[in-house]
């Protein structure tokens, strides 16, 4: 269903110009956290779902989400979005579960749209670009403002997604743009699932013989995004003075691990926090803040295994600081709150057995052959390189104190070679300093720094799908004398390569009688001589035995043969 349809039954059972608005402010609500939650290429689908999400409300307020579902079936709509429309009213007026991220967000923004939209309507712009969160959150705890508006709904909804009620409503208000023009390259990359279907085995009648091969493959068993979040309060150190403002925060990560368990995924890594402030009593205008905050704990995943082989991503979504009195009165006290997002995927190897080739004794089995393809595990590591290079500062204010570094990490081209995976890129440094000027207390400089990486592996060809996530570790700026600075870092990067393997396989086998003519031919005992290429196998087909009634009548302990060795051959059925 399409927009303009979809838009056509809103109308067709709506006519109240409220109603009407209402499914539009979700509809653009669902598109937005559609993008926010890494569901872009689903934005149609969740729009479509916060446009109809009350059809039949308006005539059939009894019979709400019970109804519309009904009206959905009839028109043979999909099933997914009739149990999503249907899931916004569990518990209270059916009993269909939000189980997809994309119904939790239906259910917790609905209400919360209705209180916002009432919020608004009292303001002079009846905009929500100048609507405070403080300002919300007032009107939130007065029961008799929109009291239509179920607030346990709402935190019911919150709690589904693991999110604290303030991330919510900062979301929905936050209406601000800015109009920004820039080059973006884009890389795009997409997951494909697919189902193969072989045969494994095979059932006949009478004397079969059947050659089984058993490759080693990777499947993705789990796709999931997740969040973790940290929170702390952290205190500004004794001799450092009080805090008046906070001019500028920054939050990154440092030596982040993921592990898989049975049932969660443990996380733990570092938080490194950082602050400039303006300080009072008369001292030094502008004071710098930095700590690290170390961080341990799981996230439930009911799908995970230990054993599983792990490509997961972390990156931080949500970072705030705010200064806060310590018990003394004093603003001494900074508290953090970050929340962190995890692109979890978990692979398993897995044997799989395919059936190779077959043939009767008794018949003829013609077999119709295949190739099917999988993916093989080829390269699953973590690399790193070290960095340490002099920056040279020249022409700037003369340099009191390097106090913040930072910097991204990017791949810049990736060659596949004969020895393994072969990454290109560069740390962009950014440096934040205090000098000797009083008019410009604080400067910034960026560098950019190359580097190489290589993944060593084997074998790998050109249409092997990669991944590769790069990182960024013990990243320190000192200074090195005069206007240099001596960065040292170590770059790393979680590489995960895939490699399909094609192999050929019996789809089906056809029954025919038996060629007692080419049957007759055929002596019934015979010496053969092993030739280059030769399998027990191949040598059974050709003179209609099996491999057990070779290996017997040769005395063989295995089926291992080789070139120039001799055997005794004979034929298992008469012409």
């Amino acid at each position: 269903m399409d927009r303009t349809e979809a838009l056509a039954l809103l109308q067709q059972y709506n006519k109240e110009p409220f109603h009407i608005q209402h499914a539009l402010t979700v509809e653009a609500v669902m598109g937005y956290f559609a993008e926010k939650l890494g569901y872009g290429n689903e934005k149609a689908f969740w729009e479509t779902v916060g446009l109809l999400h009350d059809l039949d409300f308006e005539q059939y307020p009894e019979e709400h989400c019970i109804k519309e579902m009904a009206i959905m079936q009839e028109l043979g709509l999909d099933p997914r979005l009739i149990h999503a429309v249907g899931s916004h009213g569990y518990g209270l007026c059916c009993d269909v579960k939000p189980e997809h991220q994309m119904e939790k967000v239906l259910y917790a923004t609905d209400e919360l749209t209705g209180l916002i939209g009432a919020a608004i309507k009292m303001r002079p712009s009846k905009s929500t670009k100048d609507l405070e969160l403080k300002s919300l959150k007032k009107k939130y705890k007065d029961k008799k403002f929109a009291a239509g508006c179920s607030r346990k709904v709402i935190e019911d909804g919150a709690a589904m997604l693991g999110w604290e009620l303030d991330d919510l409503n900062v979301s929905l208000i936050n209406s601000r743009k800015l109009n920004v023009k820039a080059l973006v390259t884009l890389e795009l990359k997409a997951d494909e699932i697919r189902d193969m279907e072989t045969a494994s085995d095979v059932k006949f009648d009478g004397e079969v013989e059947v050659l089984k091969k058993t490759l080693t493959v990777a499947a993705i068993a789990v796709r999931r995004r997740d969040t973790f979040r940290v929170r702390e309060v952290l205190t500004i150190p004794g001799n450092d003075p009080d805090a008046e403002t906070l001019l500028w925060q920054d939050m990154r990560l440092q030596d982040v691990e993921t592990k898989p368990l049975d049932g969660k995924i443990h996380i733990s890594g570092d938080l490194l926090v950082f602050a400039v402030y303006s300080a009072g009593g008369g001292q030094m205008p502008v004071q710098c803040f930095e700590e690290t905050v170390p961080f341990s704990g799981d996230v439930e995943l009911t799908e995970s295994a230990e054993d599983m082989i792990p490509f997961i991503t972390v990156k931080l979504v949500h970072r705030d600081m705010e200064l806060q009195p310590d018990s003394d009165g004093e603003m001494r006290e900074i508290s953090v709150d970050a929340v962190m997002e995890l692109d979890i995927r978990l692979y398993e190897e897995e044997q799989v057995e395919l059936l190779g080739d077959i043939y009767a004794l008794d018949r003829e089995a013609v077999p119709e052959t295949g190739t099917v393809c999988f993916d093989t595990l080829a390269v699953r590591n973590q690399v790193k390189t070290k960095i340490q290079e002099k920056v040279q500062l020249t022409g700037r204010q003369r340099i009191l104190q390097v106090c913040h570094s930072d910097g991204d990490v990017k791949i810049d081209e990736v060659q596949i070679k004969e020895d393994g995976i072969h990454m290109d890129g560069v740390l962009e440094i950014r440096l934040l300093y205090l000098t000797a000027d009083d008019q410009a207390p604080v400067g910034a400089a960026s560098e950019v720094l190359p580097f190489h990486l290589m993944a060593a592996a084997d074998g790998l060809t050109q249409d092997v799908v990669y991944e590769i996530e790069p990182g960024i570790s013990g990243l320190t700026a000192v200074m090195a004398g005069g206007d240099a600075v001596e960065v040292k870092a170590q770059i790393t990067a979680d590489v995960l390569v895939l490699k399909p393997v094609c192999e050929q396989t019996v789809l089906s086998v056809a029954e025919e009688p038996l060629d007692t003519e080419r049957l007759k031919k055929m002596p019934g005992i015979i010496g053969y001589v092993v030739k280059p290429g030769d399998s027990l196998w191949k040598i059974a087909r050709m003179f209609h035995t099996s491999v057990e009634r070779i290996m017997e009548l040769n005395h063989l302990s295995d089926s291992t043969i080789r070139p120039g060795d001799r055997l005794i051959l004979v034929k298992t059925v008469q012409g």
